[in-house]
């Protein structure tokens, strides 16, 4: 937490730099301050008690930027036991820490996750284990690290002191008071941060004139503010306790003036609190890495090498007889072996009987799992199969049966997970099979309309020769004409004949077979004997299989019309008066002189016929039509020609 209000009032003199500036030095770090702040990405997955290693891999970015990037050497330095003077303060944070607990689990069975996100971060509580797994990667990289066996902040100090470190990496405004000779803090990702240095103290404004006080007064100014180690006096903030500080000295004629001035109320175990706070700030225990003993921050005076106080606030420590954590004064009576297991992370600094284990061990989770790859067939042919694989899973190793109940939860929810997705890989590939288009269908359907296009696919009609004979190429060309003007309608009327028949008919019966009935607009007219071909040309060219076909269609599409079959035909009462004032019959081609031209238009064909003897006697050379010569060996007409063509696009043109 530090000294609240501290690093602003030494804005002045902080000066923004770059880690290149120490380039080549060592700098010591504050690990459970890094880890504070990469366990916010994984502040749900760490207060669920589940498998993360977001927070290591935040630790390895940073180790490997001071490293790789500006050649740094960090030694890494994590907080031990608690000291009997913070006490109260850890209570306190333990306590708001399971209220946010509290409020975030019940957040989130509420399906607010986004609100439970926030409290979890709130929650979070950096344990031991997780120093453990950072303990483990410095070991494999060779990192100097060392566990505190208290508070980081006085370790960190007292590297620096010795020389093994040339500055602090840190949030923590606490390592001023201890003696900090440069801090730097609020490091990013790019290595940059901020600087403040202890000789820079004489740079700051009037104020708050820092430079003016000695060590015992700016820990007298601190404690009346508040710390971590007193609750401070209320409504004493620093710029008031450094006033009264720089006005009176001493902290017991600060504590008289207040009383007597009543301007303030000091609370009554505050000066108990500000001679612990002292103690510890000045001789709190820390582990010497050269000598591998347990040893103070400062030289203890010796007036007060026998104090029991003052070795009760700065930490107990074990005995090396009975090995117990108490109150050692003789240095010479502390377990230092013991000790050293704890500083090098082998031992758990709250119980030194635990072994200390990994957290993600703990939790039986391996850092790395390899996808699954499966081999495929060498030939050309490939399953469908073959082009879908199974993301990386995480693998979780077998668990015991005194495993804990999260971790039991944790495998359920990952063997969940995998079912799943193997159910959507098995759909997905279902659903592409099912999609191919070489994949069988006869028989999947009843319907006959398809059973017709799969016959027609089957077995094409054969295309029709570029060298037809006239005759079939116009009957040919005029059934295309009205086969697209009545598209829509004969789609409409095969349908509903297909229904109708569906019932009664064979399954087996084509699409050809079944009788639809065509509207009288639609009904067959004869074609003119103009349009008649020349006798040698039947001869010449004569009709093909196709053909006949074509030409019989025509024949029967040309037959009238039924009364009874014709007031069966779903049409409005409107459409079929129009279909009866403009019906008509022609009479049958006769034969003809296809020497003799006929001069009379399409439209007048019955009144020509009328007077032709006329005619024939005013105007014998009079052909009958002047649009096509007939060739003179064709005598007479063998076969009647006719095509079928719509009431509406039958147009009667004169002369």
């Amino acid at each position: 937490m530090g000294i609240q209000g501290l690093l602003p009032q030494l804005k002045p003199i902080q000066q923004p730099v770059t880690l290149a500036r120490y380039e080549g030095q060592t700098l010591a770090i504050d690990g459970y301050a890094w880890l504070h702040r990469a366990a916010h990405a994984c502040a749900e997955d760490l207060a669920l008690g589940l498998p993360s290693t977001k927070y290591l891999e935040y630790f390895v970015k940073r180790l490997q930027m001071l490293r790789s990037r500006f050649h740094i050497h960090p030694y890494v330095v994590f907080d031990g036991d608690a000291l009997m003077v913070k006490k109260d303060t850890e209570i306190k944070r333990r306590q708001k820490r399971e209220e946010n607990r509290t409020k975030a689990l019940a957040l989130w069975k509420s399906g607010d996750k986004r609100q439970a996100f926030e409290y979890f971060q709130k929650c979070v509580d950096v344990t031991p284990e997780m120093a453990k797994c950072i303990i483990d990667y410095c070991k494999t990289q060779e990192i100097q690290y060392v566990v505190a066996p208290f508070e980081a902040d006085a370790q960190m100090v007292y590297l620096e002191k010795e020389g093994l470190a040339h500055g602090i990496i840190s949030e923590d405004s606490d390592l001023v008071i201890f003696g900090c000779r440069k801090l730097i803090t609020k490091l990013n990702d790019h290595g940059e941060a901020v600087e403040i240095c202890r000789d820079d103290f004489s740079h700051l404004p009037a104020k708050f004139p820092l430079c003016q006080l000695d060590s015992e007064q700016i820990r007298a100014m601190v404690c009346l503010s508040g710390c971590d180690y007193t609750s401070g006096v209320p409504k004493v903030g620093l710029l008031t306790a450094i006033k009264l500080v720089k006005k009176y000295k001493t902290m017991d004629k600060i504590i008289l003036n207040i009383q007597r001035e009543g301007k303030f109320v000091v609370p009554k175990e505050f000066l108990d609190e500000f001679q612990w706070a002292t103690y510890a700030f000045q001789y709190q225990r820390v582990f010497c890495p050269q000598q591998k003993i347990i040893t103070t921050l400062n030289k203890v005076p010796s007036e007060l090498e026998t104090s029991e106080d003052l070795f009760n606030c700065v930490g107990k420590v074990i005995h090396c007889q009975d090995r117990v954590k108490r109150t050692v004064v003789n240095p010479a009576d502390i377990d230092h072996v013991l000790h050293g297991k704890i500083a090098m992370g082998d031992l758990c600094p709250y119980d030194f009987e635990k072994v200390l284990v990994n957290r993600e061990r703990k939790l039986q989770l391996t850092a790395k799992s390899m996808p699954e790859i499966s081999t495929t067939a060498t030939s050309g042919v490939r399953s469908i199969d073959s082009f879908f694989h199974k993301s990386a899973l995480v693998t979780v190793s077998a668990v015991p049966d005194g495993a804990d109940t999260k971790t039991r939860l944790f495998q359920r929810q990952q063997e969940q997970k995998l079912e799943q997705s193997e159910r959507k890989l098995q759909s997905t590939v279902e659903r592409r099979k099912l999609s191919r288009y070489d994949m069988p269908t006869r028989g999947t359907s009843g319907s006959k309309f398809f059973e017709q296009a799969n016959q027609i696919a089957e077995h094409p009609r054969p295309t029709v020769a570029p060298d037809l004979p006239t005759t079939s190429r116009l009957v040919e060309s005029t059934e295309v004409k009205v086969e697209q003007k009545s598209k829509f309608n004969h789609i409409n009327l095969a349908t509903r004949s297909l229904t109708s028949s569906s019932s009664n008919s064979d399954p087996d019966t084509s699409q050809e077979d079944v009788l639809t009935e065509i509207p009288s607009s639609m009904a067959s007219t004869e074609i003119p004997s103009s349009m008649v071909p020349a006798q040698t040309d039947q001869d010449s060219t004569p009709f093909s299989e196709e053909e006949s076909e074509i030409l019989s269609e025509v024949d029967e599409t040309s037959r009238p019309i039924e009364p009874s079959a014709r007031a069966n035909k779903r049409h409005c009462a409107s459409l079929a008066d129009l279909r009866e004032n403009f019906s008509y019959q022609r009479a049958p081609l006769k034969p003809r002189d296809p020497n003799v031209n006929s001069s009379a238009g399409v439209g007048k064909a019955e009144i020509l016929e009328k007077q032709r003897p006329v005619l024939e006697k005013q105007r014998p050379g009079l052909s009958r039509s002047k649009h096509y010569m007939s060739s003179p060996s064709s005598t007479e007409v063998q076969r009647q020609a006719r095509r079928t063509v719509s009431l509406s696009d039958f147009i009667y043109r004169g002369q």
